[in-house]
C-alpha cells in the first residue's frame, strides 16, 4: 500500500465524516481508516480524564471497552478534551483542523440530524478543503458534490450537475471509459472500494490525481450509491520527474557522493567507486577524511568546511587518494542541504577526474617548452658567431634544458676525407675534466653510427676521469639525409631516457647540424669573397700597372702621327693618318679611364672635399658639351638663375667628371634634334639632386641591370656611337665616395633621366655641436681624411689626440660620445686602451662606444675586435657612406638633427 501524504490523509478523514454523519458509523469507520492507513493492530480514544470512549481492533470497532494497559503507545491529541492512542507511529500524520472537527463529533453521545450534519457543517468542511468530493446514485447520476470537484466539471452549483452521468462530464474520451467501468464495477457488488491514479485531461488541460471510490450503504445495508474522493497529485508527479532526472544525474560519469549532516557518507554512484576504487559497502559509513591525499593541510579543510557552512557552498581543485594510495587531482564541489527552518540535513559531494586533462596539459607545457627550446637553438643558429662557439653554446642550452642529461657533451664532424678520420669540433665538460675525444671506445661507436645512421649507446663509461658512473648516447647530425657529425650526450648509469625524449633529441641534433652547415657554407662565402676581392685588387694593380705600360708606347704613335700630319701628304695617305690619330686619341682615353677606375677601386683615390658652387661647375660643363650638342642641332634646357645659390660638400673635380660623363652620354645617346633637360632640385633636406633628361632611345629592360657594369656599352657599339662602357662606372663610384648616390630611370623609345644626389652643404657656424667624437691616431694624413668626412656631419665636433695618455686625459675632461681608434697609437695596444676607456673613472657615460679602425681586413680580425669590445671595426680604406651609416646608428640624432636644421 503506497503512503498518503499529510494532506490527503486528511482529506480522506474528512470525507469519510460526510460520508457516515451518524456518530457511532462515523467513528467506526474512522478508526478502521486510520489503523489501515497506520497499520496498527489497536486504537483506543480516551477523554482528558482518561476515560476510555472507543477502541478498535482487528475484530472491530465498540464503544465502553474494557480497560487495557495504554503505556508504551503512541498519545495523538486530537484536542485538550479527547488523546488518540496507538500501537504504531502516527504517519502518515492528520491536519489539526480534521482532529478538531472529529473532536466536536466526540463531544454529543447522542445522535446528531443528519439534515442538519451533511447540509451545514459537513458541506462547510468539504467545500473548504481542496481535495474533490462527489457521490452518485445507483444509476451512475452524480447526486452532489464540493466545491473543488464542480470547479473541475466547470459548474457553479451543485444542481447544475445533480443528474449528469459521466459521458456527459468534460473528460476525455479515455477518462469517461474509465470511470464508468469503476462504477459498474462497484455497483455490481465485485468491490466495495477502488483506488486510481489517472491523468484527468478537462478541456484539453492534463492534470495527475489520485483518488478513491467506495460504495455506501443505507441502515439496511444495501448499496444506495457510490461515494468518490480524488485530489491533484500533478505536483508531485513533477516532483517524480524530478527524481528520475536526478536518478539520471546521480548515475553519471561525475563521482556522486551523499553524506549526512556529520559527513558520514550515505550514498554514492558508480562513477564514484570507478574513480576511488571504493565499493560501496566499503565506502559506506566512513567519512569524507579517508579520501584525504595529504596534500592539503588542515588549515585548507577548515576554510573549505567554513564556506560550506556560510555559503551553503564550495568548489575547487583538490588533490584526493584512491583505494590503492595513488594520489589523483579532482574537482570537487560540495553543496549543504537545509530543511525548512535553515539546518544542515546532508551534503552533496559532485566531482569530475581530473587525470587526463592534468595528463593532456603536461603534455601541452612539455611540447610548449619543446618548441620554445627548438626556437632558442634556431635563434642561436641564425646569429653570427664561429663554429665553436656556436656549438659550446648550443650544447650549454641543451644541457640546461634536459636535467636528465649530464653536463659532458662533445661535437665532432663527420670525416669527409677517405682516411675515415673524425674531427672534435667542440666539447664541453662543465662538471669534470672529461675528455671524450680520447674516449677508447668512442671510434668504434661513431663508425658504426656512420653506417647506421641511427643513436648508438656507450653502456657502463668508466673511462672519463672524475666522473660518477654514467653511459654515452650519440645522436647522429644530419641535413638533408647527408651525416655531417655526431653529438656525443651523458647520462648517469641508472637514469633512462624515453622515445619521446630521443626524438626530441634528434631534432635538436638536426638543427646543429643546420647551425654547422651554415657557418661552414658563411666560412666558405667568406674565404671565396676574399679570394674574390684579393684577385679584384691584383686586377686592379695589373690594369693600373698596363695602363701605366701602354701610355708610353701610345705617346709615341700619337706624337710621330701628329708629326705626319704636318708632311705633304695625297690625301689617302691624311686619311690615314687622321685614322692613326683619332684611333690613339680613343685608346688613350679608354686607358685613361681604365687607370681612374682601377684607382677607385684600389682605393687609391683621393677626394678633397669642400664646398662648390654647382652653378660655376654647370656653367662650365654645358660650354664643354654645348658644341657636340649643336653639331646634331639638340637644345639643352636650363635656367640658370633657379637655384643659384645651392652649393654641395663635395670634390669639385669629381663632380664636374661626373656631370660632363652624364651630359655627354644625353648628347651621344640622343637623336637629332632632340632635347636635353638640365634641372636642379633639394632631395630631402640634406642633399641636393642634378638630373639630366634626354629625348634619347632609351634602354631596353632586359638590360637596365648591365648599365653600371664596365665595358657593357648595350649595343651602342652597333650605332657608332663613340665610348668605352666605363664612364657611368666611374660616376657611380665617385658618387658613392663622397656620400652620394648616381640613379637613372628609362623607357625604351622614351629616353633615359639620370640623376646625381649629392651632399648639401651648410655652413658648420649655423649649426650647434650635438656630439663629440675623438679620434686618437698619431697620423695627421688620416685625421685629414676624417675631418673631410665629418665635414659631412656638422653637427658632430671632432677632436683629436696623437697618444693614449693624451686621449684618456681628453676623455676624463670632455667625455666624448663616441671614440675612434686609429692604426697607429704609440705608447699602447689598442685593445689595452679599449680595456682602460672601459674602467676609467668619472665617466659620465659608462658604456661609451669604441670604434677600431683597422687596416687587417679579413672576417677573422674583425670578430677577434667585435669578442675584445669594440662596437664597430672599420677597415680602410674608409668607405664614406657605410661609416657614416655606422656613425648615425650609434649616434642616432645626428643625421636628424642636420636634417631638421637644413
Amino acid at each position: 500500500m503506497q503512503t498518503m501524504t499529510t494532506q490527503e490523509f486528511s482529506e480522506q478523514l474528512f470525507a469519510l465524516g460526510y460520508a457516515h454523519p451518524a456518530k457511532e458509523q462515523l467513528v467506526c469507520e474512522t478508526m478502521a481508516f486510520i489503523a489501515k492507513q497506520w497499520q496498527a493492530g489497536a486504537l483506543y480514544i480516551a477523554d482528558h480524564k482518561g476515560k476510555l470512549l472507543f477502541q478498535h481492533s482487528q475484530s472491530g470497532c465498540s464503544a465502553s471497552p474494557e480497560v487495557p494497559d495504554l503505556s508504551g503507545l503512541q498519545q495523538i491529541p486530537l484536542n485538550n478534551d479527547f488523546v488518540l492512542y496507538s500501537d504504531q507511529l502516527p504517519q502518515p500524520a492528520f491536519s489539526p483542523t480534521w482532529a478538531q472537527c472529529f473532536a466536536q463529533q466526540l463531544h454529543n453521545y447522542h445522535p446528531v440530524d443528519p439534515s442538519l450534519t451533511s447540509h451545514n457543517v459537513m458541506q462547510l468542511v468539504m467545500d473548504r478543503i481542496p481535495t474533490r468530493v462527489f457521490w452518485k446514485n445507483t444509476q451512475q447520476e452524480y447526486v452532489g458534490a464540493n466545491q473543488a470537484f464542480l470547479a473541475d466539471a466547470c459548474m457553479q452549483n451543485p444542481n447544475q450537475l445533480r443528474g449528469h452521468q459521466v459521458k456527459q462530464m468534460p473528460w476525455s474520451e479515455h477518462n469517461r471509459l474509465t470511470f464508468s467501468q469503476q462504477d459498474q464495477l462497484l455497483l455490481s457488488g465485485q468491490q466495495e472500494s477502488v483506488e486510481f491514479e489517472e491523468a484527468l485531461e478537462i478541456n484539453g488541460k492534463v492534470q495527475w490525481i489520485r483518488g478513491h471510490k467506495q460504495i455506501i450503504r443505507d441502515d439496511a445495508g444495501q448499496v444506495s450509491g457510490i461515494l468518490g474522493t480524488y485530489h491533484d497529485i500533478s505536483a508531485r508527479k513533477k516532483d517524480e520527474e524530478k527524481l528520475r532526472l536526478l536518478a539520471t544525474a546521480f548515475e553519471s560519469h561525475e563521482g556522486i557522493v551523499i553524506a549526512d549532516h556529520n559527513g558520514i557518507i550515505l550514498e554514492m554512484n558508480a562513477a564514484f567507486c570507478e574513480i576511488t576504487g571504493y565499493s560501496p559497502d566499503e565506502i559506506a559509513g566512513k567519512t569524507f577524511q579517508v579520501l584525504h591525499s595529504g596534500r592539503q593541510n588542515q588549515q585548507f579543510y577548515r576554510e573549505l568546511w567554513q564556506s560550506i557552512n556560510q555559503l551553503g557552498r564550495w568548489d575547487g581543485e583538490i588533490w584526493n587518494k584512491r583505494k590503492n594510495g595513488e594520489i589523483y587531482p579532482e574537482w570537487l564541489t560540495i553543496t549543504a542541504v537545509k530543511n525548512d527552518f535553515g539546518e544542515t540535513t546532508h551534503y552533496v559531494g559532485a566531482f569530475v577526474d581530473l587525470s587526463e586533462i592534468k595528463a593532456q596539459q603536461a603534455e601541452i607545457r612539455r611540447a610548449a617548452a619543446q618548441e620554445q627550446l627548438i626556437g632558442q637553438l634556431f635563434q642561436l643558429t641564425l646569429q653570427g658567431s664561429s663554429v665553436r662557439h656556436y656549438l659550446h653554446r648550443a650544447l650549454e642550452l641543451i644541457l640546461e634544458s634536459l636535467p636528465w642529461l649530464m653536463s659532458i657533451a662533445s661535437v665532432h664532424l663527420a670525416p669527409q676525407k677517405p682516411d675515415g678520420q673524425w674531427r672534435a669540433l667542440a666539447k664541453l665538460n662543465i662538471v669534470s675534466d672529461s675528455n671524450l675525444a680520447n674516449h677508447p671506445d668512442l671510434h668504434s661507436a661513431l663508425e658504426k653510427l656512420a653506417e647506421e645512421k641511427t643513436s648508438q649507446t656507450l653502456l657502463s663509461c668508466r673511462h672519463c676521469n672524475q666522473v660518477p658512473a654514467h653511459s654515452h648516447i650519440l645522436i647522429p647530425l644530419t641535413l638533408d639525409n647527408e651525416l655531417i657529425g655526431a653529438a656525443v650526450l651523458s647520462m648517469r648509469a641508472f637514469d633512462s631516457h624515453n622515445e619521446e625524449d630521443e626524438k626530441l633529441l634528434y631534432r635538436l641534433c638536426n638543427v646543429i647540424a643546420l647551425g654547422i652547415n651554415r657557418r661552414q657554407t658563411e666560412h666558405a662565402l667568406i674565404t671565396a669573397k676574399e679570394e674574390a676581392e684579393r684577385a679584384n685588387v691584383a686586377k686592379s694593380q695589373f690594369l693600373s700597372s698596363m695602363s701605366h705600360e701602354l701610355r708610353t708606347p701610345l705617346n709615341a704613335i700619337l706624337g710621330f702621327a701628329q708629326l705626319l700630319e704636318l708632311e705633304e701628304l695625297d690625301e689617302t695617305q691624311l686619311e690615314n693618318v687622321n685614322e692613326i690619330v683619332n684611333a690613339g686619341r680613343h685608346l688613350l682615353e679608354l686607358i685613361n679611364e681604365v687607370l681612374d677606375l682601377a684607382k677607385i677601386e684600389a682605393g687609391r683615390v683621393d677626394l678633397a672635399l669642400e664646398r662648390v658652387s654647382l652653378q660655376e661647375i654647370l656653367h662650365e660643363c654645358l660650354t664643354l658639351t654645348q658644341t657636340q650638342a649643336d653639331s646634331r642641332q639638340i637644345t639643352i634646357l636650363y635656367t640658370e638663375q633657379k637655384n643659384q645659390n645651392l652649393a654641395a660638400f663635395a670634390d669639385r673635380m669629381r663632380v664636374k667628371q661626373i656631370l660632363l660623363n652624364l651630359l655627354s652620354n644625353a648628347v651621344k645617346y640622343n637623336r637629332d634634334g632632340g632635347d636635353i633637360k638640365l634641372d636642379i632640385t633639394r632631395s630631402g633636406e640634406s642633399m641636393i639632386r642634378i638630373s639630366v633628361q634626354d629625348s634619347g632611345l632609351g634602354i631596353a629592360e632586359d638590360k637596365l641591370g648591365d648599365i653600371f657594369q664596365p665595358f657593357h656599352r648595350l649595343g651602342a657599339e652597333a650605332l657608332n656611337i663613340e665610348g668605352t662602357g666605363i664612364g657611368l662606372v666611374i660616376s657611380q663610384k665617385l658618387a658613392h665616395n663622397m656620400g652620394g648616390e648616381l640613379g637613372f630611370v628609362s623607357q625604351e623609345g622614351q629616353g633615359s633621366t639620370f640623376w646625381l644626389d649629392i651632399p648639401y652643404y651648410q655652413d658648420q657656424q649655423e649649426q650647434a655641436n650635438l656630439y663629440t667624437v675623438l679620434y686618437i691616431e698619431d697620423s695627421n694624413n688620416d685625421f685629414k681624411q676624417l675631418q673631410q668626412i665629418f665635414q659631412l656631419r656638422p653637427e658632430i665636433q671632432l677632436l683629436h689626440a696623437v697618444s693614449a695618455g693624451e686621449g684618456l686625459t681628453m676623455i676624463s675632461k670632455q667625455q666624448p660620445d663616441l671614440v675612434l681608434l686609429g692604426v697607429s697609437i704609440p705608447d699602447m695596444g689598442r685593445f689595452d686602451l679599449l680595456a682602460a676607456i672601459k674602467q676609467r673613472e668619472h665617466l659620465v657615460v659608462d658604456d661609451i662606444p669604441v670604434f677600431a679602425i683597422l687596416a687587417d681586413t679579413s672576417i677573422e680580425a674583425t670578430i677577434l675586435g667585435v669578442e675584445a669590445g669594440f662596437a664597430e671595426c672599420i677597415s680602410k680604406p674608409i668607405e664614406v657612406q657605410p661609416f657614416l651609416d655606422r656613425l648615425d646608428s650609434w649616434l642616432p640624432d645626428a643625421n636628424q638633427a642636420q636634417t631638421g636644421q637644413n
